[in-house]
């Protein structure tokens, strides 16, 4: 798979992106690991599917959506559909500037805006956060490039009329390729083949909505299930019991969705550790709706 070259970061596409000057890909974190909430991590750059393991894989996918108007920006939406936003607090411990976030979409505000601009090394893109902060720009960066165990992201204040762009600052996108079919640990019984597993982390709460034949899930408030934990196998069999007779794991694809001004992005893997509500969209298998949906070709990834 190779890297996008003229729009690294099109509308929609699902990509992977990587600091070009660290051996690693910035992740959502995963459900066993503790952490801020909504916080960032990274992962080895070479981390790979493997049989048995789809988290690293499903951690590192990111789908980034295009707003339109004179200054066009665009948004970051993660594995666990939260929104990757810049705040006004310090980086933590051993980072460098301002702490970064993933958060729900409830309000469209300048700290989940970027905007792309070309690498100075060619290749790629940095990301600037449409945020100004005393009228200076914050440009999205990794650590760890002296610490190796700083491995969060974070925002470094950049003077906007004399912009110098560090390697630590610059991003490439590995794009990754859709396909209609889901991913197997989304079908039942598949899911134990792949690795997921029941966890009894604690009953959570889940609000789901269950989209029409044509796809739609505007529709007024969600039903909300307790889970007895946050494997997706768990979430599936609450689905197939509360929802009723026709609703069955191999016969619905999940998604999950963060905020009312959120876009679903297809539920992976289990739910992560540090938050207690999450909201769901439920698509049924053969409906026209269904049909339109794509998901990541997690061979190909």
């Amino acid at each position: 798979m190779g890297f996008a070259e003229e729009n690294p970061v099109a509308d929609g596409r699902l990509g992977r992106p990587r600091p070009r000057r660290s051996a690693a890909v910035v992740c959502e974190r995963p459900p066993h690991r503790t952490g801020p909430a909504g916080g960032s991590c990274f992962l080895p750059r070479q981390a790979r599917l493997h049989a048995g393991d789809v988290s690293p894989c499903a951690y590192q996918m990111w789908a980034p959506h295009i707003l339109g108007g004179d200054t066009p920006h665009i948004l970051l939406r993660g594995a666990y559909g939260r929104y990757v936003a810049g705040t006004p607090l310090g980086a933590d411990e051993g980072h460098i500037g301002i702490l970064v976030t993933q958060r729900v979409l409830e309000t469209m505000d300048t700290n989940v805006m970027w905007r792309t601009v070309p690498g100075p090394r060619g290749g790629g893109v940095v990301l600037i956060n449409a945020s100004s902060f005393n009228g200076g720009l914050r440009a999205l960066r990794t650590n760890g490039k002296y610490q190796r165990w700083n491995t969060g992201v974070s925002l470094q204040c950049i003077d906007r009329f004399n912009a110098r762009f560090s390697s630590m600052m610059e991003w490439e996108v590995q794009v990754i390729p859709t396909r209609v079919q889901r991913p197997p640990f989304q079908v039942g019984g598949a899911a134990w083949l792949c690795g997921l597993q029941r966890r009894g982390s604690g009953e959570i709460q889940v609000g789901v909505r269950v989209a029409d034949d044509d796809g739609n899930f505007n529709i007024p408030g969600p039903q909300n299930l307790s889970v007895p934990g946050r494997s997706l196998i768990e979430l599936g069999s609450v689905l197939e019991d509360r929802l009723g007779s026709n609703f069955r794991f191999r016969n619905m694809s999940i998604f999950i969705r963060a905020g009312s001004l959120g876009q679903p992005f297809p539920l992976l893997t289990d739910l992560p550790s540090e938050l207690d509500y999450f909201e769901v969209v439920v698509f049924m298998v053969g409906t026209p709706g269904y049909r339109r949906l794509r998901f990541p070709d997690i061979d190909a990834a």
